[in-house]
């Protein structure tokens, strides 16, 4: 297997843990909606977390999908991170995710979390 192949199977990999997430049972997407609002009230823990999918720690397709959101500054990138990190890390889907964002959290909160989002995004950049 060829490097392009390697990176299309962990790409594929990728979409597929979150299409997993998104079709899981309602309890168990409930539950993964309360942790990831509870983890938005902890912005360097979210900071570090993004340093993690940065690493390769969440495998090689969040990686790469992570390093093409913080290469591309004409999308909301705090916004696409915070989601991938909401599925590989508390089991919550993208739109559970959203509503916990909006639903759950003061402005100075989602201030706080973007802030600490794109920071650790812009501080890698710096770093690699």
């Amino acid at each position: 297997m060829n490097n392009t192949e390697y990176e299309s199977t962990e790409r594929t990999r990728f979409w597929r843990q979150i299409a997993a997430v998104e079709r899981a049972p309602l309890a168990e997407r409930k539950a993964g909606r309360a942790d990831w609002a509870e983890a938005m009230q902890h912005p360097d823990t979210m900071a570090e977390r993004v340093r993690w999918l940065l690493a390769g720690n969440y495998g090689h397709g969040a990686y790469l999908i992570a390093h093409e959101v913080r290469q591309n500054k004409r999308m909301n990138r705090a916004a696409a991170i915070g989601s991938y990190l909401a599925a590989l890390d508390h089991y919550c889907p993208g739109d559970m995710a959203r509503k916990a964002w909006n639903g759950l959290m003061n402005k100075t909160n989602q201030a706080a979390v973007n802030k600490a989002i794109i920071k650790a995004l812009d501080d890698y950049k710096k770093e690699a």
